[in-house]
């Protein structure tokens, strides 16, 4: 069962900030639940990842995070 928690944008970016302040390896930015699922069933090294569920607002959120940097 996916349970769906409504994000903003702001809410994508900061968690990214964070996570890029924090952990300096790879970040990927997903959709949802089902988008993570699918790349740990597929992927060994995602365990050396940082995920950032995005919701729906991947698109927006990499936008804003890339004019901020």
């Amino acid at each position: 069962m996916t349970v769906f928690i409504s994000r903003t944008v702001g809410d994508v970016v900061a968690e990214m900030l964070m996570s890029r302040s924090a952990f300096a390896g790879t970040l990927l930015v997903l959709e949802g639940d089902e988008d993570i699922k699918f790349l740990k069933a597929r992927t060994a090294s995602l365990a050396a990842c940082q995920v950032v569920q995005a919701g729906g607002k991947v698109d927006p959120s990499v936008k804003t995070l890339t004019h901020r940097v």
